[in-house]
């Protein structure tokens, strides 16, 4: 409890003290510290400090001791008391009418008492009231800590703090969630929902004018919101990093100051730090058992757990029911570099913390569109891959991905427009190693599919069955070394006069080897695309009319284009460079 002037006055020391001005404001006044000043004031008085003086230097002149009271009403002094009988015989009417409409205190001291004995006795009740208040605080920390060592939660926080300074008070995330509440009605209610939902953020209030000098304040921001008045404190773990925010409720026809007393500040100081202890074990209790979900999800794609009965228990303890139909999706993006580098947060934030950020918001998405499906999901980001299993339907098991995948891309391109997938999916197994190996169907099919389509598509693991015997083939020593023979010339030739003699052979076969239609799709004389050929021809030695050599040719292209860096295969697909001829 702060001491106020009215609390001096009752001292025996100043019986014979009398009140000259502002008497019924001597409990308003609060003390925070004594000080002998004379004059002149200039700014060695601070605000709430009860002024001593013997009003030496103004004992000739009247406007020279008017002058220094009206300098140490200025400064916001408690009050001020004048040693009469020496330089100061009796205070001027003038200055007592001045102080009564300023609403300050005048003290009518006898010279007798000295100077010392009020500063001492000031002092002592001052020290004593700190030391009253310091138990008081320890006493509510104490209390405040055993809620949550006890296994509570920010509503029986709010509702202690509640309790004490007699408010409603909220315990909010950082985005407004309430997460406790005290003192609660419906209106509150329907008011809190009404300013998040207009995303009113409260604005800074100068509200240390008001009340005691507590480094606390720099910290409260307020909003008006009649007929409350909203004070927002900060629950934080560190300078640059908010947790949550507690705010309490005050009628507007309350001041801030009677309201925010001293004792209110430390209790409110204490709940903001254990409310932090409390997000900070959440959030620990949280970014646990998220590692643990990321753990056994990259497990059991990965093939580091083989036994079924591990799997499902492992699967039960983390809430996942692994004895559904899965089907393994992975997903690549392919941007999210660039995206960085392209935007402001390259000044703000480091690359990691900002990928943290976007992959965190790609995972919201993807949950939310397995639970408007209703499907189950499981779901890891491991190495720039995105692993998902999602619950997969017997009878319509590819369209339930391609739904599931359009509705992801629809609501990533509302949040995060600009982001490019490319996506590969597996096939559905019913035996144990049903993840590992449609992972792996996916991973091929996501491989084989940024290769042969280039990013942002979808490759299904079915759909990609020439490619992948392509890919066996390429294992075989004996077929690789053929088809390096056939190829390597034709590739060599082309990277030096860029005629493109690989993607004339493609465009020839996918348009069953007639010459008029390989022209007009390339945009060639028919001279200049037999000229081509006839090279064709001679770097490898092979003849376009021969059917067995031209099986060969396409094959040994086509095994290239399979085990060929992504790039380099999408290059001589789709490049339409002009040729020098």
């Amino acid at each position: 409890m702060q001491l106020t002037m009215k609390d001096i006055m009752n001292f025996d020391l100043l019986d014979s003290a009398r009140v000259l001005s502002g008497e019924k404001y001597l409990n308003e006044r609060f003390v925070e510290w004594v000080s002998i000043t004379e004059s002149p004031v200039e700014n060695f008085v601070r605000k709430n400090e009860l002024v001593l003086t013997t009003g030496m230097g103004c004992e000739q002149s009247i406007e020279a001791f008017e002058q220094y009271v009206q300098d140490v009403v200025d400064s916001e002094a408690s009050a001020l008391a004048v040693a009469t009988g020496r330089y100061i015989y009796d205070i001027p009417t003038e200055v007592i009418q001045f102080a009564e409409q300023a609403q300050f205190p005048i003290i009518e001291v006898p010279w007798e008492i000295r100077f010392a004995d009020i500063t001492h006795e000031v002092m002592k009740e001052l020290t004593r009231r700190q030391q009253q208040e310091l138990k008081e605080s320890e006493k509510v920390q104490q209390q405040l800590l055993n809620i949550l060592l006890n296994g509570g939660n920010l509503e029986k926080v709010a509702q202690y703090v509640g309790k004490q300074i007699h408010t409603p008070v909220l315990i909010t995330d950082k985005d407004g969630q309430v997460k406790g509440s005290a003192r609660q009605n419906q209106d509150i209610r329907v008011m809190w929902e009404e300013l998040r939902s207009n995303n009113k953020v409260p604005e800074q209030a100068s509200i240390t004018e008001e009340t005691t000098h507590h480094p606390f304040h720099q910290k409260i921001h307020k909003i008006d919101h009649f007929p409350w008045t909203i004070v927002q404190l900060p629950i934080i773990q560190d300078v640059h990093r908010v947790l949550g925010y507690l705010f309490i409720l005050l009628h507007s026809t309350h001041s801030l100051k009677t309201e925010l007393t001293s004792f209110s500040i430390n209790l409110l100081e204490h709940a903001s730090t254990v409310s932090a202890l409390w997000f900070l074990r959440e959030n620990a209790i949280l970014e646990t058992e998220l590692k643990l979900r990321d753990d056994f999800v990259c497990s059991i794609a990965k093939g580091d757990l083989t036994s079924w009965e591990r799997i499902s228990e492992r699967a039960r303890l983390l809430g996942y029911d692994v004895n559904v139909p899965y089907v393994c999706i992975v997903g690549y993006p392919e941007n999210l570099r660039a995206m960085y580098e392209n935007s402001d947060q390259i000044k703000h934030s480091s690359y990691e913390k900002w990928l943290h950020s976007m992959i965190h918001y790609i995972e919201e998405e993807i949950i939310f569109a397995s639970q408007s499906l209703e499907k189950q999901i499981l779901m890891t980001y491991q190495l720039d891959e995105l692993i998902i299993f999602l619950e997969a339907s017997v009878v319509t098991r590819k369209d339930g991905v391609h739904y599931f995948l359009d509705l992801v891309e629809r609501r990533l391109g509302n949040l995060l427009p600009g982001v490019e997938m490319s996506w590969g999916i597996g096939r559905v197994y019913d035996e144990e190693l049903k993840f590992t190996k449609s992972y792996r169907d996916a991973q091929q099919s996501l491989e084989i599919g940024r290769r042969q389509k280039g990013p942002g598509h979808r490759m299904y693991y079915d759909d990609s069955k020439v490619e992948r015997v392509l890919l066996s083939l390429s294992d075989n020593e004996e077929v690789q070394q053929l088809s390096d023979t056939v190829i390597t010339p034709l590739i060599k030739y082309d990277r030096v006069r860029q005629m493109e003699l690989v993607r004339t052979f493609i465009i020839f076969t996918q348009h069953h080897f007639n010459v008029s239609k390989t022209a007009r799709t390339l945009s060639l004389h028919r001279q200049s695309l037999l000229y081509r050929l006839r090279k064709i021809e001679k770097l490898t030695s092979l003849s376009l009319v021969n059917p067995d050599d031209l099986f060969l040719l396409n094959l040994s292209i086509r095994i290239w284009l399979a085990t060929a860096a992504p790039e380099d295969a999408r290059h001589y697909i789709y490049s339409q460079k002009p040729a020098i001829e």
